[in-house]
């Protein structure tokens, strides 16, 4: 039991979906910067409400949280040597990838 358990942990939660979607939720978070409330706040509150803060906040927050709510989700993230990802073109930015 504990082994499977384990399997489904790893399956779950490293899948690369889920990693996409953690990336572009913690960029959008950051790129929102002071504009939403404060930390302790933000952990009391449940998902909705969260990404209704990040569409209030507009720009590329509001592009990530639209992202995520339709499920346009890039295929998958480039390695983390390959440069940065930037989700809104849908490519890595920096080496060789603008």
């Amino acid at each position: 039991m504990l082994v499977a358990r384990g399997l489904m942990y790893s399956a779950v939660y490293f899948h690369r979906v889920t990693r996409v979607t953690e990336v572009m939720l913690s960029r959008a978070v950051e790129r929102a910067g002071d504009n939403l409330p404060d930390s302790l706040d933000l952990q009391r509150r449940v998902d909705a409400e969260i990404w209704a803060e990040l569409d209030k906040v507009g720009g590329f927050s509001r592009d990530m949280v639209t992202r995520l709510k339709y499920r346009n989700l890039p295929e998958s993230l480039p390695k983390q040597e390959e440069g940065r990802y930037d989700p809104r073109a849908g490519r890595k930015a920096g080496k060789g990838g603008q």
